[in-house]
């Protein structure tokens, strides 16, 4: 795709939008867009599948609704950009910058991609079976509320206050991850690993810890209210152990002033 075509499909999509005659909903599947600037790009309901965006400049993009399914977006720049309900499955987001972006509702399952090859015939992209890759991105302040991150591997990645409301992550590894500051409550991190996070000030509140590792991790100033835990307390690392028996005589305090 030249740049001139891309330029047209995107002022075609943008007439699309806003029901203008002759406006089309772009189609950009497969194309390779590494490096573009596309900055305060309006792509909401576009066709993005397996798109080459690694690399790319996608600041404060409206992605919303998109299909980006098995796309690539390695160190891309997406700060602020709204990528909620898109279909993200199978994308790859290794060092991909989603400080402040929404993705609520996105899907962020795995997936493989067939695409045409001249020497093979067919090519299968991200083979992984990992649901979702994110080792060293930048997810400080967004929202993945909702979304399901199952056996992910989340490891060394910013999260910081980031809000996961009932995101589901059992399974998942997020050792290294900062997740200060975030808010976690109700969310599943069943059998995750969590050794060596940054959980300072995190609401774990009502959230499923079952079988989890916090091997290392710093809970100081954590809220585990209403946490459950597989394990019995008494084998829990002594700094979770000291956060819940913060919690218990706090619950206790407000119990006796009324």
């Amino acid at each position: 795709m030249t740049p001139s075509d891309l330029v047209d499909a995107l002022d075609r999509h943008s007439q699309w939008l806003q029901n203008k005659t002759g406006g089309i909903p772009a189609d950009l599947a497969l194309q390779n867009l590494y490096g573009c600037d596309l900055t305060g790009v309006k792509l909401h309901r576009a066709k993005l599948t397996g798109v080459d965006f690694s690399q790319a400049i996608l600041l404060r993009a409206d992605l919303s609704g998109t299909d980006m399914f098995g796309a690539n977006l390695l160190n891309a720049k997406l700060q602020d950009a709204s990528l909620k309900g898109a279909n993200l499955r199978g994308a790859q987001l290794r060092g991909c910058d989603l400080s402040g972006a929404d993705l609520l509702g996105a899907d962020l399952r795995g997936g493989g991609l067939l695409r045409a090859d001249r020497k093979e015939g067919l090519a299968l992209i991200n083979t992984e079976n990992r649901m979702l890759e994110t080792e060293m991105a930048d997810l400080s302040g967004a929202n993945l509320s909702g979304a399901y991150l199952a056996n992910s591997a989340i490891v060394q990645t910013d999260l910081s206050n980031a809000i996961m409301r009932g995101t589901n992550l059992s399974g998942a590894d997020l050792s290294g991850a900062d997740l200060s500051g975030a808010n976690m409550v109700g969310l599943k991190l069943v059998g995750s690993n969590l050794t060596g996070t940054n959980l300072k000030d995190t609401n774990l509140a009502n959230a499923d810890l079952r079988g989890a590792e916090f091997g290392d991790s710093d809970t100081s100033l954590a809220n585990m209210e209403g946490t459950e835990f597989l394990r019995s307390k008494e084998n829990l690392p002594k700094k979770i152990q000291d956060v819940l028996q913060k919690t218990l005589c706090l619950d206790r305090n407000q119990w006796r002033r009324r």
